[in-house]
């Protein structure tokens, strides 16, 4: 009963708070847009009055029917995402893999196979898909936190499994992904040295792929409306503080406060500075909040961790994680716009395409054998290299905690941003410089996918952050192939020393 009483105080006090700064945000939010004084100003004379009619009806008139084409967008992928599902149950290949590849392959074929009518429907298609597509990628890192708040579930779990070699295999664990990382980047940059055209590559002039890729790194420009533009970002951190607020008032329930929080605190980690974000991702910073509100609801969520972080993903964050899928369809329609840096530069991005598959997937799982690491880690490392979505699904094929392998691409993901620019830099790959454009966008996009990406885009590396898109789905979608594929599946198990326990698990579901 007392530690009841003391789980009840905490809880309490940790709603308090969430509340609290949910309504600074709010308040914030509204002082800095000064939304309250345009609305004043904006009625004192019937001419003001008229003017603010004229733009409120124009902006009601072009953004409505945008999120609405959002949300119709968003529905339909998930509907195509399950119809997939269903069709391809017995490959236990990821749905959103398929779509991905499939839609690429379309987008990309129309012109030549048609002429300039495959080039208009496909450019319709694109025009269609845009807003759910600006909206999946914008958003897509939220989109992998609950991987990261059911973290602490997942390090609970394998300390119980090993309580004196737990703190040995993190250590081994964060050596290899950290070793790894600047192998991947410094091979895979030669390697598409050695293949490149002595010309200057094309720019890629048809439009980049990099710039939802970099979204959520970001900080939200001032105003809620910009001449006639809405500041989504500056709503979606009221109305996020809004649900906050309302749920850290029901102390009956704990999804919706979560729900709430783990938007916000994500919009919190975008406010960074681009010199914090290097080190504190706002996904880092959504996971770690979120994971820590999640563990102080001790009455509503759960008594033990591993109860609360199932709670967590069964009343909110799996609303979030539903996202994933579509947000790989979405990937799609960047491959089609960064066509021409694809084209233009096949075989250096082929050739690295294959390269980053391959050695990542076989080096890690030989290094693990090698260091002894557990199973359970060893198996988790192994997609460190694909973007997370992906990342998640080879998770799911290989057995693995889904939580320890998006700690490992998040690693990956800030090493590259943090100094992945300056190591291609020291070795003679120069920004600016149009022949190692893809040099550095194929490293970039190979070690440290889509924060790695997004650091590119941020210094105005158009050419550069281009290549690391398309490497970083290209490379993705490869591994996942191959993970998917059983004999490849079973001998990258052997290799990591996972497999007996694999096999052992496969005879007691079979019993």
């Amino acid at each position: 009963r007392f530690r009841n009483m003391n789980r009840l105080k905490v809880e309490r006090a940790a709603r308090g708070v969430c509340g609290a700064l949910a309504a600074v945000t709010i308040f914030g939010e509204v002082a800095r847009t000064r939304a309250i004084e345009r609305l004043l100003r904006s009625i004192r004379t019937g001419a003001q009055r008229t003017e603010f009619a004229k733009t409120t009806k124009a902006l009601l008139t072009a953004e409505v029917p945008r999120a609405v084409k959002a949300v119709i967008g968003v529905a339909l992928i998930r509907a195509i995402e399950a119809a997939i599902a269903k069709a391809i149950a017995p490959l236990k290949l990821p749905p959103a893999l398929i779509g991905l590849v499939t839609l690429s392959v379309i987008l990309i074929v129309l012109e030549p196979a048609l002429g300039e009518q495959g080039s208009r429907i496909a450019r319709k298609l694109n025009a269609l898909a845009t807003p759910a597509c600006s909206f999946l990628t914008k958003w897509m890192p939220l989109f992998f936190a609950p991987a990261l708040v059911t973290l602490p579930a997942a390090l609970r779990a394998l300390v119980q499994s090993s309580p004196s070699g737990a703190a040995t295999d993190l250590s081994k664990s964060i050596l290899i992904v950290v070793v790894g990382f600047f192998a991947t980047l410094i091979s895979t940059a030669n390697i598409a040295r050695l293949n490149i055209s002595q010309k200057a590559p094309p720019s890629n002039a048809r439009g980049t792929a990099s710039g939802a890729v970099a979204n959520g790194t970001h900080s939200a420009t001032a105003g809620v409306t910009q001449g006639n533009k809405v500041d989504y970002e500056a709503l979606a951190a009221v109305v996020a503080a809004a649900v906050t607020l309302v749920g850290a008032c029901i102390p009956s329930r704990c999804g919706p406060v979560l729900f709430g929080a783990t938007a916000l605190s994500f919009i919190w980690g975008t406010r960074l500075p681009a010199s914090a974000k290097n080190i504190l991702h706002p996904i880092v910073v959504c996971g770690a909040l979120t994971a820590a509100l999640t563990q102080a609801l001790g009455i509503t969520a759960g008594p033990s961790v591993s109860s609360r972080c199932s709670t967590y993903v069964s009343t909110a964050g799996s609303y979030y994680s539903a996202l994933l899928g579509p947000a790989l369809f979405a990937l799609a329609f960047k491959l089609y716009a960064a066509r021409a840096m694809l084209f233009g530069n096949l075989r250096p991005i082929v050739v690295a395409t294959g390269w980053t598959a391959t050695s990542a997937l076989v080096g890690t799982a030989l290094v693990a054998r090698i260091l002894r690491v557990s199973a359970r880690l060893a198996t988790a490392l192994l997609p460190r290299t694909a973007t997370t979505p992906l990342g998640v699904g080879m998770a799911g094929m290989l057995d693995a905690d889904e939580s320890l392998t998006v700690c490992a691409i998040v690693l990956s993901g800030i090493l590259g941003a943090s100094c992945g620019k300056n190591i291609l830099s020291s070795l003679g790959f120069k920004a600016g410089n149009a022949r190692w454009s893809v040099v550095r966008g194929a490293a970039m996009g190979a070690a440290g996918h889509g924060l790695g990406t997004a650091a590119l885009a941020a210094d105005g590396e158009s050419d550069a952050s281009s290549a690391a898109a398309v490497l970083l789905v290209l490379s993705g979608a490869f591994q996942t192939v191959l993970v998917a594929i059983p004999p490849v599946r079973d001998f990258l198990l052997r290799a990591a020393g996972a497999f007996p326990l694999a096999l052992q698990q496969q005879r007691i579901k079979a019993h």
